[in-house]
C-alpha cells in the first residue's frame, strides 16, 4: 500500500511567473530643492504684499504664483515625510508622474510671468516714482525712503522669481530623469515548488 503525502502548496506550484515593479525611490536632490523652493518663494510673496498698495497690476501675479505653488509644496513635503519614515500612505502625489511634471511646468510659466511683471513694475516705478499715501488715500510722488523701499522690493521680487523658476526647472529635470522603469517579468523555477512525495508502507 502506498500513501501519497503532499504539501499543500498548490498556489505556488501553479504560478510560473511573477511580475514585480521597480520600487519607487525619491528623486535625488528632490527633498533639498523642494525645501529651498518653499523657503525662497515666501520672500517674493511678502514683497508683493508690500507693493500691492502701490500697484496691484505688477504685484498680484506674484501673489497668484505663490498661491498656486503651495499645493505642490505641501504634496512634496508629505512625500518626503513619508519616505523618511518609510510609511506607505498611498498619497496621490508622485514626483515622477507625467501629471506632476506638467504641473511643475505650469508653475515655471507662472513664476516666469511673475518675474516679468515684477521687473516691469520696478522699471515703471523708477521712472514715475509714485507711491500710495495712506493718509491721503491717493497716489503721490515718493519721498526718498519710500522710493528706496519700493524699488528694492520690486527688484528683489523679480530676482527671486527668476531663482524660483530655476529651482522648479531643476526639480522638473530630476523628476523626469528619475522616472521608474517598466515592469520586469521574473520567472520562478518550478524546481522550488513542492512536489508530491510517495511513502511506501
Amino acid at each position: 500500500m502506498i500513501i501519497a503525502e503532499s504539501v499543500d502548496n498548490s498556489d505556488a506550484a501553479s504560478i510560473t511567473t511573477l511580475v514585480t515593479k521597480t520600487p519607487e525611490k525619491m528623486p535625488r536632490f528632490f527633498a533639498g530643492l523642494t525645501y529651498t523652493s518653499l523657503f525662497f518663494s515666501v520672500f517674493p510673496f511678502a514683497f508683493a504684499l508690500i507693493n500691492v498698495l502701490t500697484t496691484r497690476l505688477y504685484s498680484i501675479p506674484t501673489i497668484i504664483a505663490y498661491v498656486v505653488t503651495t499645493p505642490f509644496h505641501v504634496g512634496a513635503l508629505l512625500i518626503i515625510w513619508q519616505h523618511k519614515r518609510q510609511i506607505d500612505m498611498q498619497l496621490p502625489f508622485n514626483p515622477t508622474t507625467w501629471r506632476n511634471m506638467i504641473h511643475i511646468a505650469f508653475l515655471i510659466c507662472v513664476w516666469l510671468f511673475s518675474a516679468i511683471t515684477s521687473a516691469m513694475g520696478a522699471r515703471q516705478f523708477m521712472e514715475k516714482k509714485l507711491c500710495w499715501d495712506d493718509a491721503r488715500e491717493m497716489v503721490v510722488t515718493c519721498d526718498r525712503h519710500n522710493y528706496t523701499r519700493t524699488a528694492t522690493t520690486f527688484l528683489s521680487s523679480a530676482l527671486l522669481s527668476v531663482f524660483e523658476v530655476l529651482l522648479l526647472t531643476t526639480i522638473l529635470l530630476i523628476c523626469y530623469r528619475s522616472r521608474p522603469r517598466k515592469d520586469v517579468q521574473v520567472d520562478i523555477p518550478l524546481s522550488r515548488t513542492s512536489s508530491p512525495k510517495a511513502i511506501s508502507v
